[in-house]
């Protein structure tokens, strides 16, 4: 309640000084500037309320798209033919979200359904194939994006997707 008078305080002489320095009439009385203060600030956050509502899980369901692929191969393992072929195989494929944790897996003209979930604490998801109990991780969300990366014996492969 302190830190409330001491901001009206600060308010109510604000308020004043400007009226003053504009030449408007006085004729507020303190019970309406804090009327008017408290109606400001629950709409501020009744908005902040609004806003913060939007779950991550929300802003994930759709549909994902290969947006880049970065590859960090040992060059005297591989070709620049193979580093290619790699990088368009991972172009092949995306994936949909779907809001009841159904994910579908598209890739190379095969589909598979597998069930999603999401880790909100170190925003990653996760998923497995529906009858397996393999968790498998997708990716890291970095918004807007979602970062991939598969460790080979030829090295990592970096693939970032985004929504459509």
């Amino acid at each position: 309640m302190k830190l409330f008078n001491v901001f009206h305080n600060c308010c109510f002489t604000f308020f004043n000084e400007w009226a003053v320095i504009y030449k408007l009439p006085l004729h507020f009385t303190e019970f309406e500037i804090k009327m008017k203060l408290i109606t400001q600030l629950f709409l501020f956050g009744l908005f902040f309320l609004i806003v913060s509502c939007g779950s991550t899980e929300n802003k994930l369901i759709g549909i994902w798209k290969v947006d880049n692929v970065k590859t960090e191969f040992d060059e005297n393992k591989t070709t620049p033919q193979m580093l290619q072929q790699v990088v368009e195989i991972q172009k092949q494929m995306h994936f949909k979200i779907q809001d009841d944790s159904l994910m579908i897996i598209i890739t190379n003209n095969n589909t598979y359904e597998a069930v999603w979930s999401f880790d909100k604490s170190r925003q990653i998801i996760n998923f497995h194939f529906k009858g397996d109990t393999a968790v498998h991780k997708l990716g890291d969300y970095i918004e807007p994006y979602i970062v991939s990366k598969s460790t080979t014996p030829l090295g990592v492969i970096t693939t970032t997707y985004s929504k459509e």
